[in-house]
């Protein structure tokens, strides 16, 4: 498959806004893939949400040489 960029849940948005603009895609086609989980035990929110990018952006192998890269809170 391709980048879909329209599936992008980034910024702002909330996970509801983000379910629905999915949900409206025609044809789309995920792949879902289960992380080892993190221990958050005591761990402040924000230190949880870095450790957590972390672990995504380690994990994500994009498929072709255009990555989409976006922080926390931006577009």
């Amino acid at each position: 498959g391709s980048h879909c960029p329209e599936a992008a849940y980034f910024g702002a948005m909330t996970l509801g806004e983000s379910l629905l603009k999915v949900l409206r895609l025609k044809g789309l086609r995920a792949q879902v893939e289960f992380l080892p989980p993190i221990d958050s035990q005591g761990m402040a929110r924000r230190d949880l949400a870095r450790a957590t990018e972390a672990a995504i952006g380690a994990a994500f192998v994009p498929h072709d040489t255009a990555r989409l890269t976006v922080g926390w809170g931006e577009r």
